[in-house]
């Protein structure tokens, strides 16, 4: 592999060239090996790159300080840069690759901003690198049982689940192309390319157009479009749609609500080693919602959500289980680095939690610059308990100047989305009269609820 780095006429843009041979084996096709070269030759280029956008995001002083926020922006930007192919070859022994990216610092930082001013974007993003990963571990494990498998009917099945896990990887390329071109206002582009794919009997395509729909990337949110899309991606195979179709049937969004359906579904995705499915069904147990409750079984899939894939909303609950004792004997330290976990991946309830913990010095050193840093980060997402958190720092005056009724205006938007924590927060506040008049019944009626 020759590596090629060439600077143009405005010193501040970086041109990278890399070639990548893919050797093939007995049971690849020109398909498989193009993809499989297509993908070496991206991983190469994003090593390379990785060290000058982590230089380009630090000067644009993106980030809230952390570097593991700064680490997740390199990879998260870096995965839509443009990549294009100048050479490709195939004798049927090898599949050869010679790929061209240009970094513009420019460029670089106007997606950084696009992610950072658009959630559904950003988590679309994070998801799909998640995938990606995947996708790759299921092809390294598939082509070491190919290699060693003599059975012929067995490694027929293998052969089959090999092409689809290539074609989950071509579909994540054109998934974060789609999302590139979101960002360029291109949204006409985004959609058809990919539903080219999902026309083809793609099925990981066809949950991708789904969730676009479910999210309105690029379209308006269309919530039975979005159920069309997964059904036909189920009946295609794609163990992820699962849980999307699930998520819908426990919401009722463009299909009746039915938690037994969406039980179902979860179990479905569950067994089959799907970590949403997991860390969803997990949640169903937790609160014994369309279930017998039964913690130690939440513990047990929330466990095994993150086994695989580090899932950020498998961390999340396995934080909160330690931090309240649930299932397991209380362990604020361990919840502390559960929900570090959780925040290092997009999610927003351990952005959330952490920060309680960090405004209150519980399982860490307090720290009200790092709560507030992590509050921000959890309100971009609409977290209704960093709302909570929010108000607590206002109430007692930790990194702001204390506002007591700035407080219970918080505690309010909160509790309105449901936030038990806050509902409680009001409660004292009324009970104590702070911020508000003292009123001991309205005290009970939010302790009620």
């Amino acid at each position: 592999m020759i590596l090629l780095v060439c600077f143009t006429a405005q010193a501040a843009i970086r041109e990278y060239i890399r070639d990548y041979k893919y050797q093939a084996d007995d049971f690849d096709t020109r398909y498989t090996s193009r993809v499989c070269a297509i993908d070496g030759v991206k991983q190469n280029l994003l090593e390379e790159l990785g060290t000058y956008v982590q230089s380009v995001i630090n000067i644009s002083e993106s980030s809230d300080g952390s570097k593991s926020v700064t680490h997740d922006y390199v990879s998260l930007t870096a995965g839509i840069l443009r990549t294009e192919l100048l050479e490709e070859d195939w004798d049927r022994v090898a599949y050869y690759v010679k790929a061209r990216m240009q970094v513009d610092p420019d460029e670089v930082r106007r997606m950084l901003a696009a992610l950072k001013n658009d959630v559904k974007l950003e988590q679309a993003l994070r998801e799909s690198e998640q995938e990606l990963a995947q996708a790759r571990k299921t092809i390294r494990s598939l082509q070491q049982q190919m290699k060693r498998q003599k059975d012929a009917a067995v490694l027929a099945g293998l052969n089959r689940e090999y092409v689809r896990a290539a074609q989950d990887l071509e579909v994540e390329f054109q998934y974060q192309r789609a999302i590139r071109q979101i960002v360029n206002g291109q949204f006409d582009q985004a959609f058809s390319q990919l539903k080219e794919l999902a026309d083809k009997n793609y099925p990981a395509a066809q949950a991708k157009l789904g969730h676009m729909y479910e999210r309105g990337m690029g379209m308006a949110v269309d919530y039975d479009k979005a159920a069309q899309w997964y059904l036909k991606a189920i009946k295609n195979g794609n163990v992820r749609a699962l849980a999307h179709l699930g998520f819908l049937y426990e919401r009722g969004l463009g299909v009746r609500r039915d938690l037994d359906r969406a039980r179902e579904l979860y179990q479905q995705a569950a067994d089959s080693g799907d970590h949403s499915g997991q860390s969803r069904l997990a949640m169903l147990y937790l609160q014994g919602r369309g279930v017998e409750q039964d913690p130690k079984k939440a513990m047990e899939l929330a466990r095994a959500s993150v086994s695989r894939t580090e899932h950020g909303r498998g961390y999340a609950l396995l934080g909160f289980m330690y931090d309240k004792g649930i299932g397991v004997d209380e362990d604020l330290q361990q919840a502390a680095a559960y929900y570090e976990h959780a925040a290092r991946r997009g999610n927003p309830q351990g952005m959330a939690r952490l920060a309680w913990m960090y405004a209150r010095g519980r399982g860490v050193m307090q720290d009200t610059d790092r709560a507030w840093a992590l509050i921000d980060r959890a309100l971009r997402y609409n977290n209704s308990y960093a709302l909570m958190v929010k108000g607590y720092m206002y109430e007692k005056g930790l990194g702001v100047d204390g506002d007591r009724e700035k407080a219970v205006e918080l505690y309010r938007q909160s509790a309105d989305q449901e936030t038990r924590a806050a509902m409680y927060r009001l409660g004292i506040a009324y009970e104590k009269g702070r911020g508000v008049e003292e009123n001991v019944d309205e005290a009970i009626s939010w302790y009620r609820r």
